[in-house]
């Protein structure tokens, strides 16, 4: 079992990939724009980030770079 942030925007596709990660008995936190995802990334630990590339707020690569930049 593994604690996993999932971030992506449409909503559809977000619930799909959730829906099928919490069936193998992982803890899926999903978030839908890039400026939440990396709050949650700054407060919690994530054993695995599924991360979108476009995003509403700040992109993907910025939220990884801004992760990354917080050491």
């Amino acid at each position: 079992m593994a604690k996993i942030l999932l971030v992506e925007d449409e909503k559809m596709l977000g619930n799909v990939i959730s829906q099928h990660l919490k069936t193998r008995f992982h803890i899926v936190d999903r978030v839908l724009d890039g400026d939440v995802a990396l709050g949650y990334l700054l407060d919690s630990q994530f054993d695995l980030v599924i991360l979108d590339w476009e995003l509403p707020g700040i992109t993907g690569i910025d939220l990884l770079n801004k992760y990354r930049d917080a050491g």
